[in-house]
């Protein structure tokens, strides 16, 4: 009984990652793809005159953006957005 429950859960478990999932584009072609940047005008002493955009992005490497600051957005993202009993159970 306790096997058949654990099958049960486990498949259940691969079959709500591959729903959710099934529509993520694969790694390569987040790796190629082209993402619409802001087209910058600039004069002819390199100043900016005007942004033009779609959607105001600037690719910038992995490499260019410091570890501190890669940490902090994965800190962020991984906080639950409610607190959950086990997680509050330290403040009483």
């Amino acid at each position: 009984m306790l096997c058949t429950v654990g099958l049960l859960g486990t498949v259940t478990a691969i079959g709500m990652v591959d729903y959710f999932a099934g529509d993520l584009p694969t790694i390569e072609q987040l790796q190629t793809s082209k993402l619409t940047q802001t087209s910058r005008i600039l004069d002819r002493n390199g100043n900016l005159i005007e942004a033009l955009y779609h959607q105001n992005r600037t690719v910038v490497p992995l490499s260019k953006i410091s570890n501190k600051l890669q940490r902090a957005t994965i800190d962020t993202e991984d906080v639950p957005s409610m607190p959950t009993p086990a997680s509050t159970i330290g403040a009483f």
